[in-house]
């Protein structure tokens, strides 16, 4: 039986940091993909864009109709 050696020192170790590593990271990888590939996100983030749009849109409405030129950055500006 051949002992499992590699030539640099530390060696052994380093290859079961990267198997823990794999370990621990595989079933991140697997969730992220399934999560990407189930396409329901897609539908929710397109609802989201569009009641952002819906939003700013009042808030330019509402800005004109008051008058004001403060873009809001600046809480502390009026």
């Amino acid at each position: 039986m051949v002992p499992l050696q590699l030539g640099i020192p530390g060696g052994p170790e380093i290859v079961v940091i990267l198997l823990i590593l794999v370990v621990l990271a595989l079933p991140v990888l697997l969730v992220v993909l399934l999560l990407s590939r189930a396409g329901g996100d897609s539908d929710r983030r397109a609802e989201l864009e569009r009641r952002v749009g819906r939003l700013e849109a009042r808030v330019d409405r509402l800005e004109d109709e008051d008058g004001s030129d403060h873009t809001g950055d600046d809480p502390g500006e009026n």
